[in-house]
């Protein structure tokens, strides 16, 4: 039996998130022979990639508006080389491996037209669908008592039968249903297999579980052969609504979901009310046409309990067959006015896709509503529709990008992914709890990196997601973090890049200080779930001139960190390609931090990435060509906060207005005395710079803007001959990688080389950086690290030392670091371990011994110990 040859039929249409699954669990079906049929709808999310590598037999890709079920269906049944035809939507996914078998043994019997198989939710399914699921597939199904009930999501046919008619390509709506019917009434047999099973599985939000019933409801005015006064408020929305809650009351009793009655009360309301809208709407556009229905259809399509209000929604369903969809021709010969408005009406299904519909579905009985109309949702109509008058939809706002220049099935993908993310969080955590999500990082603020493979644009960056919880974002994470962080490594294993939780508290984080990462955040994010004006309260994290100096030390430890791990690497004799991405990305990084910190430090950081190479740009540009002064350089660099907010210029002589004006209006002065905006002030400073009678001043700002206990020697090492330029350049590639990442694969020999060059630059906008905040001379990393000066103010020395004695026990806490914030430690043995070619002298092991709380006396020690307090408070 086994070697019966059966056609598998799947229908797709950006689902890639599914196929993933879908695919591998058709292969492994203990029923091997098969051939695969699959029918795209125009996917824009990496599902053609996908299904090529499955090696379907057929792969057909339709238009998108183009789309109609009926057609579809035949057209796989006209493909099939077998005798029997199996129908799988893409997002339904086969569970276990005997998914194939009970099908083809139903169909052996030449009286059995159609089998359809078992559907389960999936774990995130919301308790109001989880229930319609129960009642059309639970082990005491209500199905059983309903005249009618067939369900394509997984289901078969007999070719024989279907080609004595096949199904009816004027309906738009309810095709299978209707075919289903008609094979009953020729004395065919549909069957239900329980053995076969799928997960599938959809939750709608109330305004998406709206307008699926109002495609639905105003389907049935087209065939609806009752009074229409009997569809009415009081039993239509109110009493059916009460009965809709008694059972969802029950299921969620029984489920311990208890919870979640006041979310399905919310979705039930909402369809009763656009079931009534809808049918309104329906009749008055489809009876005022006349004839309803060419084309043909079943009068038993029309049976339905006299109280439609008290219906269950599963049972109507199942007594309805939509209309047929009328060609333009038919409704010209009418009325040519009208048939420019039906045409109107008619979205293409890419639009639904965007507004988060099923656009591909087609129109069967699908269980997550257990509603038999619609796949072609046709918009909601006015009531006071004038003769005449033509109303169109209005076009939806564009949606925002998490590229810059990334292919729209990028888009598509990275789309997806957010919406898997919010609905896995939100099995987690309860709706009550549950403020906002939002996608920070590069993809958040637009600006997300795109990896060309010959296969299309990939993502590569991570996803970080910050979750918004009500309440103590602490104790919150006790209560969540362990679950999310679960959902985090599943979603990461499938995306194929990582994916980041991070729970924060609106309240606190309205209420906190500015930080560099608050900043990117507030100034450019991806709601995934939430409102627009999420942010309204947090306009304070906005002003870049007010992250503090300790942020741009932070930069530089996090990123100086990734060149220390990318240095361990480098001291093996070979690379295999994972490792030698993983130095060429930690170079990028760096390349783009070292610039990003010299920007914070003075007031000029940007969310953009764009934006801040544009300022550093600037900034390089005012060096004069002609100037001999490497303290020229340093003072390019420092003009960016204002002299006046930095430091005053004290032994300073030229009093021209010009210098005078630099020295109060830099471009991140929290006052404009002349209100002139930031690019005439830089133009300002581009003319100054090309005075020769200012080169004086500005050696002798340099001298007395640097740190103190240096003399006039000491300017050409701290600030060395073209460092500006140097940075600038390193930025530059920085940016790109961003933006247009790699995959490096080069020789070690050249990562090498890389790494050096970079780690010599980073060495001296360290110093740089550290020596201005400190306001404290340090000629090398040795003379840093070893330094007693205090590198982290404004934490509590009591929190501190608790912090110490649960990271390092009681050694930690009796040590002389152990008031000390932990981070502190780190800075401290950072420079040592990164740029300190020999470590051999006794009182530098035992500083990295004391700071780290180890034992070890050789670097890789050093280094493993750095990366545990690293991994903790980096």
């Amino acid at each position: 039996m086994d070697s019966q040859l059966v056609s598998i039929v799947v229908r797709s249409f950006n689902e890639g998130w599914a196929l993933r699954d879908t695919l591998p669990a058709i292969t492994a079906q203990e029923y091997k022979s098969w051939e695969l049929i699959v029918i795209d709808s125009g996917s824009t999310d990496g599902s053609a990639e996908l299904i090529r590598k499955a090696h379907p037999r057929h792969f057909i890709q339709i238009e998108p508006g183009q789309y109609n079920p009926s057609r579809v269906l035949n057209l796989g049944m006209q493909l099939a080389r077998s005798e029997f035809g199996i129908f799988l939507n893409a997002d339904a996914t086969p569970q276990g491996t005997d998914w194939l078998r009970p099908m083809v043994m139903a169909l052996q019997d030449p009286q059995t037209a159609a089998v359809f198989g078992r559907q389960v939710p999936r774990l995130d399914c919301q308790a109001v669908f989880a229930h319609d699921y129960e009642r059309c597939f639970g082990p005491n199904r209500e199905s059983t008592r309903w005249p009618h009930f067939f369900s394509m999501v997984s289901s078969g046919l007999r070719k024989d039968i279907w080609a004595k008619r096949g199904f009816l390509e004027t309906m738009q709506y309810s095709e299978d249903d209707e075919y289903t019917r008609w094979c009953r009434t020729q004395g065919y047999n549909v069957v239900y297999c329980p053995k076969s099973v799928v997960m599938h599985s959809h939750n709608y939000t109330p305004d998406q579980a709206y307008r699926r019933s109002f495609g639905e409801a105003r389907a049935l005015a087209a065939v609806w052969d009752g009074n229409r006064a009997d569809v009415n408020w009081p039993r239509t929305v109110l009493l059916g609504w009460v009965n809709d809650v008694r059972r969802d009351a029950f299921y969620c009793a029984r489920q311990r979901r208890i919870r979640e009655l006041p979310h399905a009360a919310q979705i039930r309301w909402r369809q009763r009310k656009a079931r009534l809208a809808g049918f309104r709407a329906g009749w008055e556009f489809y009876r005022a046409i006349g004839d309803p229905m060419p084309g043909g259809g079943s009068s038993s399509a029309t049976r339905i309990e006299s109280s439609p209000g008290s219906t269950p929604v599963c049972e109507a369903s199942e007594a309805f067959v939509a209309r047929p969809a009328r060609s333009a021709a038919v409704l010209t010969r009418r009325s040519p006015e009208r048939a420019r408005t039906f045409q109107i009406d008619r979205e293409p299904a890419r639009e639904w896709a965007a507004a988060g519909e099923d656009a591909r579905a087609p129109g069967q009985a699908t269980p997550e509503t257990c509603e038999a109309l619609g796949v072609r949702r046709i918009p909601p109509l006015s009531n006071t529709r004038q003769t005449g008058t033509i109303r169109t939809r209005p076009q939806p706002e564009p949606r925002p990008r998490f590229t810059i220049d990334g292919s729209e099935e990028l888009e598509e993908y990275l789309n997806s992914l957010c919406e898997r993310v919010s609905r896995g969080i939100q099995v987690i955590i309860p709706s009550r709890r549950l403020d906002a999500i939002v996608l920070g990082g590069g993809y958040g603020r637009g600006e997300g990196g795109v990896l060309k493979t010959e296969q299309g644009d990939q993502p590569y960056n991570d996803l970080e997601f910050y979750v918004f919880t009500a309440g103590n974002s602490m104790l919150n994470e006790r209560r969540y973090g362990a679950r999310l962080e679960s959902l985090s490594q599943k979603l990461s294993s499938k995306a194929g890049l990582h994916v980041e939780f991070k729970i924060a508290s609106l309240a606190e984080f309205e209420r906190g200080r500015i930080t560099m990462y608050s900043h990117d955040l507030v100034a450019g994010h991806h709601i995934v779930r939430g409102p627009a004006d999420l942010f309204k309260n947090c306009r304070h994290h906005l002003k870049a001139n007010e992250i503090p100096p300790s942020e741009a030390t932070r930069l530089l430890l996090n990123r100086c960190t990734g060149l220390l791990l990318a240095k361990g690497m480098l001291r093996r004799s070979s690379l295999d390609p994972e490792q030698a991405d993983f130095i060429g990305r930690n170079i990028a990084k760096a390349q783009l931090a070292l610039g990003d910190a010299i920007l914070a430090a003075f007031g000029q950081y940007d969310q953009s990435c764009i934006k801040r190479h544009k300022r550093l740009a600037d900034m390089a540009a005012l060096i004069p060509e002609h100037a001999n002064s490497d303290c020229v350089e340093q003072e390019v660099l420092a003009h960016g906060a204002g002299a006046s907010a930095l430091l005053s210029p004290v032994g300073t002589t030229d009093n021209s207005p010009a210098f005078q004006r630099w020295v109060a209006d830099g471009p991140s002065s929290k006052s404009r005395r002349d209100g002139r905006s930031e690019g005439e002030a830089l133009s300002s400073l581009r003319d100054l710079h090309h005075s020769p009678r200012t080169i004086p001043a500005l050696k002798r700002w340099a001298i007395v803007c640097r740190p103190s206990g240096t003399d006039d020697s000491d300017v050409e090492d701290f600030v060395p001959h073209g460092f500006a330029s140097q940075l600038l350049d390193h930025h530059a590639a920085g940016v790109k990688f961003k933006l247009q990442p790699v995959r490096h694969n080069v020789a070690i020999d050249v990562l090498k080389a890389q790494h050096h060059e970079i780690c010599v630059l980073a060495l001296r906008v360290w110093l740089w950086l550290e020596s201005r905040r400190l306001d404290c001379s340090f000629s090398s990393a040795r003379a840093y690290s070893c330094s007693t000066e205090k590198k982290l103010s404004g934490t509590s020395p009591a929190r501190n030392w608790l912090l110490n004695l649960r990271t390092f026990g009681p050694r930690g806490a009796l040590s002389s670091r152990a008031f000390s914030y932990p981070r502190e430690r780190l800075l401290n043995t950072l420079p040592l371990l990164l740029w300190e070619e020999s470590l051999e002298d006794a009182e530098v092991v035992r500083h990295l011994q004391n700071q780290l709380e180890t034992q070890a006396t050789e670097w890789d020690g050093w280094v493993s110990a750095y990366k545990a307090i690293w991994q903790r408070y980096g």
